[in-house]
């Protein structure tokens, strides 16, 4: 009777055995998720933090270049407008030229249909570099960047101070403005 039993304590033990051996191969596989996501496929159980945003800056030939940059993830439309400037605003990371003053900030962002209104600060017109070339191309860096970065943004619409009808020294901002990619 002992041979018997010691045999059927023995048998417990390869079975055993061999169930967290195979349990462990199939965890190496990656072929056993943890309980928390056995109901998410494994490709959407990573968070993601970060997203791609397309910034433009001036290279040296004085043309609109894209620079890609990860940022934190934007979960509204009001957000992601209002990093693009903020990123603009620390300029490049490719030595191309910062096109908007470190102090630009918005005030407010409100989207209709495609057209995303934004309305600066009046520290953006006041700092802004003088002349026509130098406010089109900070204008169309911003344009251009909300653009790129959100597609379903067709028309950018910026008001300095509120003012809707706002122009800045030597560019009329009154109307809504397509990007320029060319530029």
């Amino acid at each position: 009777m002992k041979k018997q039993s010691c045999k059927y304590i023995v048998g417990i033990f390869v079975l055993v055995l061999l169930a967290v051996l195979i349990c462990w191969w199939l965890k190496s596989q990656n072929l056993i998720l943890p309980v928390a996501d056995r109901n998410v496929p494994p490709e959407r159980s990573r968070v993601v933090t970060t997203e791609e945003i397309t910034l433009f800056f001036a290279d040296h030939k004085g043309k609109l270049v894209a620079e890609k940059r990860q940022i934190s993830r934007c979960d509204t439309r009001q957000c992601r407008v209002q990093a693009v400037v903020k990123e603009l605003c620390k300029g490049s990371f490719r030595n191309f030229e910062r096109l908007l003053p470190p102090e630009t900030d918005i005030n407010n962002v409100s989207f209709v249909a495609d057209t995303a209104n934004i309305d600066l600060l009046p520290v953006f017109a006041e700092k802004l570099p003088s002349g026509s070339y130098a406010e089109m191309m900070a204008v169309y860096s911003i344009i251009n960047s909300i653009c790129a970065t959100m597609p379903e943004v067709k028309y950018i619409k910026l008001n300095i101070a509120g003012n809707p009808r706002s122009h800045l020294k030597h560019l009329d901002l009154s109307e809504p403005l397509m990007p320029d990619f060319e530029l």
